[in-house]
């Protein structure tokens, strides 16, 4: 069950320089984050609160700053390809395929008696391939690789944020300095396309940071800040993983026993014991399992094809819906001797439900009186001479109503004089009394009605003529009956549970190897709110304030991001399909960091160095839990698992496979910038960094590699109060050695604009 989540929720963590976006300000933007001993200002709340009381050429410390950024990420759509020949099954989610094969624990007696008499091997393992495709296009299980394709759409993500810094408060114990911001620090929304891109189908990743801020320090020389983190994440997610469930040399094993099942899917069925159950239930094809089936209640299709006929008092199904037993045609295959067992009996069912609803239907006609020997105001207690129709005494044309199949319909009053005219020839001789009959049945045809009296004399409830009878206004006995008295019409054949049963197998085992990996296709979503800190250090060790050092420690931060998940698996062959919702709560660590930066101005001209350290490899990468799982079988042989039988085939899946954090490695980012300030104020930045991926460039995972930064931008102070600015940022990824293969680099565009207001 984990690896539903590992696939879909590791992007959230994929936090390399592709989803983490450090650079949130102006400033930071076109110095490529080389802006930490030398931030000021409003943004250096968030990258420095230690420099917030700490003077610059366009930063008063008795003066209050806000600043408002928006930033543009833009990543252009690429195609990349992945060689899954270098990986074995196991190394990743790599659509390898999957295979089952179903053996039955036929007892050796039994078999060997099928064998020898009836020339069939119930032993024969039945395999079957999943109905998904494998990364070849074909079906089953295949260990070769292949050169698999995938793409990512384009992506435009834009991203508000706001900063602040108060001025300096000063005091005997030193100078004080408060400030916030409200910041994206990880966000993208991005859709993946083709075979490669399935684990990434659908991501969309949002997280927001509030940040209070409070620094000290001792006459702008030396100066601490602290600024606790306040962060909200959130995550949909769709997207497709492969999981490992067996391989040829250790296939993942499911074992059940025939008590388990109400029936048998027909995937677990052999085609030898194919053949038995036709020749059981047939009474054709293999003559001494015919003759075996006979002796054990088989043969159930050669006396359905027996059982219609004519309708008596004794077998009147016919007159009651017995449909022709041509209708079981469709079910049984002579050629390949084969009978589809559950599309037989579920006809039967259906027409077995037409008689009862009938017999019942007509039960009320009998006892509600439309049923009556009524004659010319007349009882019958026989068919005596003055109930037969003559000169003086024609048939009547009586009508009545009643209700058939929820609609409302006229019938005749039908009476033994109907039966005397038509079996004797006198239809439409009025001496007999028979001079209506003409006009009665085409009226009754018109109608609709059916035969009254039930003396199968005019159209019974399948609309066909009748015209022989038991006799007028018979009460019918059927000798074959259910429970309620109903006629049994049409037997249902025997399945493989119930041959098994009859043949001494009922304890038998049955045991399933699946080989390859399922196909899971899965959504989610997940939310939590997570807390950390950011304590800085600075130094301006020199009189003249023109070197400053820096030290800012950022804590890790762990959401526990609740919510709900959707996963269906796709084992398919004889075993078939389960989907699983269940509350999901998923523990994700953002790393810590330590960045050491040295700034020194030279007049207008400001050089900064960073040295980052991110210490991807601590912390949880994707420890995970959920409950109340609901499982729902989709189809196959898990229709009739428990609960407790679903949970247990499901944990043969290899979650280690697609665990996608793992072997991520602690990296360091160097960057470098300059600034330089116009005698026209204006200020302008330039910077390249290295950006180190965490993410080991064999592995199948994040698609992430590392990264070349080049920085631009320019602030122009408007007036005393006002200033705005623009700046980009291109960063290059170096997939060259990486397992995702884009035929060059790729790109990640930041463009952020900015205006600040000082007061």
């Amino acid at each position: 069950m984990r690896a539903f989540l590992i696939a879909c929720l590791c992007c959230c963590y994929a936090l390399a320089s592709g989803f983490k976006i450090a650079e949130q300000s102006l400033n930071a933007t076109a110095l490529s984050s080389a802006y930490v001993a030398g931030a000021f200002g409003a943004d250096s709340a968030y990258y420095n609160p230690a420099n917030m009381g700490f003077s610059h050429q366009l930063s008063q410390s008795d003066k209050s700053e806000l600043e408002l950024t928006l930033t543009g990420i833009y990543i252009p759509g690429f195609s990349f390809t992945t060689d899954t020949g270098r990986k074995d099954i196991g190394q990743g989610s790599i659509n390898w395929g999957l295979s089952t094969e179903t053996t039955l624990g036929v007892p050796d007696k039994m078999a060997n008696l099928a064998n020898t008499f009836l020339g069939v091997d119930l032993k024969a393992p039945i395999k079957v391939d999943s109905e998904e495709k494998n990364q070849h296009g074909t079906y089953g299980f295949s260990e070769k690789g292949a050169l698999v394709e995938g793409s990512a759409d384009p992506t435009f993500f834009p991203v508000p944020k706001v900063f602040y810094k108060s001025k300096t408060a000063k005091s005997s114990f030193g100078n004080w300095n408060y400030g916030v911001s409200f910041t994206a620090p990880s966000g993208l929304a991005m859709n993946w396309n083709g075979e490669a891109g399935a684990f990434l189908r659908n991501v969309m990743i949002a997280m927001v940071e509030f940040s209070p801020s409070l620094s000290w320090n001792y006459n702008e020389r030396i100066s601490i800040g602290v600024s606790p983190r306040i962060l909200y994440g959130m995550g949909n997610f769709q997207n497709t993983v492969f999981v490992p469930l067996g391989t040829p040399q250790k296939p993942g094993k499911v074992e059940t026993n025939l008590q388990d099942f109400d029936e048998i899917p027909s995937s677990m069925i052999p085609e030898a014991m194919g053949e038995l159950i036709y020749a059981v239930n047939t009474a054709q094809g293999n003559a001494l399992a015919a003759l075996a089936g006979i002796g054990i209640g088989g043969g159930k299709h050669l006396d359905n094809k027996l059982r219609y006929k004519l309708p008596t008092l004794f077998n009147p199904e016919a007159w009651f819906g017995m449909a022709d037993p041509s209708v079981f045609d469709e079910f049984i295959n002579e050629d390949k001797k084969s009978i589809d067992v559950a599309g037989y009996n579920a006809k039967v069912e259906e027409i077995n439900a037409t008689i009862k609803k009938n017999w019942e239907h007509y039960k009320g006609e009998w006892e509600n009186g439309n049923l009556e020997w009524r004659y010319n105001d007349k009882t019958c207690a026989g068919q005596t001479t003055i109930c037969l129709p003559t000169l003086f005494n024609p048939v009547p044309n009586e009508t009545y109503t009643t209700t058939l199949n929820g609609e409302t319909q006229t019938g005749y009053k039908f009476v033994n004089g109907v039966n005397y005219c038509i079996q004797n020839g006198h239809t439409t001789s009025g001496f007999f009394g028979c001079q209506h009959m003409g006009e009665t049945m085409e009226k009754a045809k018109e109608l609709g009605a059916y035969v009254n009296c039930y003396t199968g004399t005019f159209y019974d409830y399948n609309g066909n003529l009748q015209t022989s009878n038991p006799g007028p206004c018979a009460y019918p006995t059927p000798t074959e009956t259910d429970e309620n008295g109903v006629p049994r019409g049409y037997a249902t054949l025997m399945d493989a549970k119930e041959l098994s049963e009859k043949f001494g197998m009922g304890d038998m085992n049955i045991t399933t190897n699946l080989v390859g990996a399922t196909k899971v296709d899965q959504k989610s979503k997940g939310a939590d709110f997570a807390f950390g800190y950011k304590a800085a250090v600075s130094v301006r060790p020199f009189e003249s304030k023109k070197t400053t050092l820096s030290f800012v420690y950022t804590s890790p931060v762990t959401f526990n991001l609740k919510g709900d998940l959707d996963a269906t698996t796709y084992i398919g062959g004889s075993m078939g399909n389960v989907n699983m919702k269940a509350d999901l709560n998923l523990a994700v660590t953002l790393p810590s960091s330590m960045q050491i930066a040295l700034m020194h101005n030279f007049g207008r001209l400001g050089v900064e160095f960073v040295y980052e350290k991110i210490y991807w490899s601590k912390g949880d990468k994707f420890a995970f839990n959920f409950s109340n799982p609901r499982f729902t079988p989709l189809s196959g042989m898990v229709m009739q698992f428990s609960p407790e039988q679903l949970s247990g085939m499901m944990d043969l899946a290899d979650y280690g496979a697609v665990a996608m954090g793992d072997g991520w490695n602690d990296t360091i980012a160097l960057r470098l910038g300059l600034s330089y300030l116009t005698k026209k104020n204006y200020f302008l930045m330039g910077s390249f960094a290295f950006d180190q991926s965490p993410v080991p460039q064999d592995k199948l995972g994040i698609p992430d590699s590392n990264a070349y930064m080049f920085g631009l931008g320019v602030r122009k102070q408007t007036s005393d109060k006002w200033n705005i600015g623009l700046a980009y940022s291109l960063s290059l990824k170096d997939g060259r050695k990486s397992i995702y293969q884009t035929g060059g680099f790729g790109q990640l565009h930041l463009f952020s604009a900015s205006i600040g207001y000082t007061f």
